[in-house]
């Protein structure tokens, strides 16, 4: 446990120890060859907590997966290891509105920690992240870290061009709008392509809303790919057991019954929407009370490949914001249209020139009339 990799934080560091000296004298003595199921689920089995159990796994899982890529072991079978036995009571969570957030930075404009409430409301840090954060960190690490997010961005927008996905020229929405931009996630149709868009959806969700959570839910019927896509993506990550689930359009009465397809929902579970983009809000409207329906049930968040960034269904915000008002839960995306036209504007991708000055124009006249502010 001395050796890190380069500019890890001191708090990362302490983390992972913590974990790892946890199942150290069960484990720490014992050969790769020696690490089988049985050994380390007995290990978890004596922690107290479901929590522990969890942060236990992630460092298994990491380091297990290290030995399997240098060939020291065949498989890693840490990804098998179950957590949840007492299945604790899960604080609910509740995003701050708007206007909440004003009040609550107004109330706090005058004390010595509204510098670090605007940090962490602008940054969207975690509470992990952000209290390991030094001085140093300032012109260091963060850079860093902004710069990995940019160039995560700018490859899932070359892929999205390259999969034939994110389309230039006019198109009549389903609102009647005449947009020179639409987005198609029906175009991923190759292994490959599902492969890596499973990819960056685990990637996303994973950096908004963590692995505390049960189930996968993908409105149909473009979110049944992108849903299964992505658990198969998550296990493979990070080692957590996902469940996908998704709604049919129409009530089934035979065979397997029922408005839901794949995994049950039941009280207690903890759901993720993922969609393809949200322009009105439509499919929330619809699902939102499927999912009510099912039980005592928690909405983590909503993950979107793009924001169009253009006004909702009221007029004024952002369909993205409007479903964050009006239902509560956080929502996120993996890149913005002010993202697509920094990358692509007068710039080369895939040897061509997507967005030139004429689009461009185009672009600026319809966010004029239906962007937001």
């Amino acid at each position: 446990m001395d050796v890190f990799k380069k500019n890890c934080r001191n708090n990362s560091k302490e983390t992972y120890v913590r974990h790892y000296k946890r199942v150290k004298e069960v484990l720490g003595w014992r050969k790769l060859n020696r690490l089988n199921l049985v050994v380390m689920q007995d290990a978890l089995n004596g922690l107290r907590t479901d929590n522990e159990r969890k942060n236990t796994k992630k460092i298994l899982v990491d380091m297990l997966e290290k030995a399997a890529a240098s060939d020291l072991i065949y498989k890693n079978v840490a990804k098998q290891l179950i957590t949840e036995y007492t299945k604790e009571e899960k604080k609910k969570r509740r995003v701050l509105t708007v206007e909440e957030t004003r009040i609550f930075l107004e109330e706090a404009q005058n004390t010595s920690y509204y510098p670090l409430f605007v940090v962490a409301l602008e940054t969207g840090m975690r509470i992990g992240e952000f209290s390991g954060l030094q001085w140093e960190d300032k012109n260091n690490e963060k850079q860093e870290d902004i710069a990995d997010m940019e160039q995560y961005k700018e490859e899932f927008i070359e892929f999205m061009v390259e999969s034939d996905v994110l389309k230039f020229g006019e198109f009549t929405l389903k609102s009647g709008r005449k947009s020179p931009f639409f987005m198609n996630a029906g175009a991923y149709v190759t292994g490959s392509q599902l492969k890596r868009l499973g990819e960056y959806y685990a990637k996303a969700i994973h950096d908004n809303y963590g692995e505390d959570f049960d189930v996968l839910f993908g409105p149909a019927y473009k979110g049944i790919p992108l849903s299964v896509a992505t658990v198969i993506a998550f296990y493979g990550l990070y080692g957590k057991e996902i469940r996908y689930c998704s709604n049919r359009k129409e009530i089934k009465d035979h065979g397997d019954v029922g408005i839901l397809l794949g995994s049950k929902i039941t009280d207690k579970d903890r759901v993720v929407i993922i969609e393809d983009v949200t322009t009105s809000g439509k499919s929330i409207e619809e699902t939102f009370p499927i999912l009510k329906e099912q039980g005592d049930v928690e909405i983590v968040g909503l993950m979107v490949s793009l924001n169009r960034m253009e006004k909702g269904k009221g007029g004024e915000k952002s369909a993205l914001d409007e479903i964050r008002e009006t239902y509560g839960f956080p929502t996120a995306a993996i890149v913005t249209m002010e993202d697509v036209v920094e990358r692509l504007y007068n710039k080369e991708c895939h040897g061509r020139v997507v967005i030139d000055d004429k689009l461009k124009a185009a672009i600026d006249e319809y966010f004029q009339i239906y962007g937001v502010k």
